[in-house]
């Protein structure tokens, strides 16, 4: 598994299984892919502290499965990776699981093991230097993600799925309510300086939200849904100048559309506005 850097963080070589449990447990507003040992061992490659592949997709942290074995080509290409700045969080294998050229596949992946986990104690949380990069092991994602100042790519006021992808020239995410009832949420997406567009997949309409914010290279804006609804936020142009939107919107000293991000739990209630109204409105 592979945490992506702009849609997730994380990228897991979760062999031959390609579905089910992720261990450990994704953090919030965080993506991943799964990977496989060809994939690794011929196109993966560590640039700039991050694993990429030649289509531009990058990550944060190449996540190893709970296993004993691992063949001799993966590890050594992961070796590679973490000697030139990437970051992999996992336990060391002890053996192959093949029988090619068996038993010396096994005292090879014992070597690289050795030299790769410095021969240290994995039974207890921890995490050392190789090269430019890290091998950490029974650590939480989050608090690994956090070492790498790598912020949350999406948050939300309250549950909503997601996923994103990047083109050319535009950052794209797909937003979704998993739930069978109307919502109003304030979200955030790190994309930088850009402005919002929304593509609503059912009617094939564009909108340019007039509210939203920005902030620390995070895009933020209040975002209404229909039950089970879903919408496309793409980010292509920049953003305007903050004299040329709004941040926020009052009725009656009361703040109906925010563009701050707060914890789920204010929104118990379920007060929210009719955020189609208020767009209306604001335009």
């Amino acid at each position: 598994m592979v945490i992506r850097d702009w849609s997730s963080d994380v990228c897991s070589s979760d062999l031959p299984k390609m579905t089910g449990l992720r261990q450990p447990a994704l953090p919030p507003g965080r993506d991943f892919d799964y990977i496989n040992a060809e994939v690794i061992e011929s196109t993966l490659e560590a640039r700039n502290g991050l694993l990429e592949l030649p289509h531009g997709t990058r990550y944060h942290i190449l996540v190893l499965p709970e296993l004993e074995t691992m063949r001799p080509q993966v590890l050594r290409k992961i070796r590679t990776l973490v000697r030139a700045g990437a970051t992999v969080l996992g336990p060391p294998p002890s053996r192959s699981p093949s029988m090619e050229d068996y038993p010396a596949c096994d005292a090879t992946v014992s070597q690289l093991a050795a030299e790769l986990w410095g021969g240290l104690d994995t039974r207890q949380p921890g995490s050392r230097t190789f090269g430019k990069g890290r091998i950490a092991w029974g650590q939480p994602l989050e608090e690994l993600l956090t070492t790498l100042d790598s912020p949350p790519d999406f948050q939300s006021s309250m549950p909503l799925r997601f996923t994103h992808r990047r083109s050319r020239d535009a950052d794209i995410y797909f937003v979704a309510n998993p739930k069978a009832e109307p919502l109003t949420t304030t979200a955030a997406f790190r994309v930088g300086h850009k402005a919002p567009e929304f593509w609503w997949p059912r009617s094939g309409r564009i909108e340019r939200p007039a509210v939203y914010n920005l902030a620390g290279g995070t895009v933020t804006l209040p975002v209404s849904l229909e039950p089970l609804g879903s919408v496309f936020v793409v980010f292509r142009d920049k953003a305007a100048a903050r004299s040329q939107r709004v941040v926020s919107v009052r009725q009656n000293e009361r703040e109906v559309l925010s563009t701050t991000v707060t914890p789920p739990a204010q929104y118990a209630g379920g007060d929210s506005p009719n955020n189609f109204t208020f767009a209306a409105w604001v335009k």
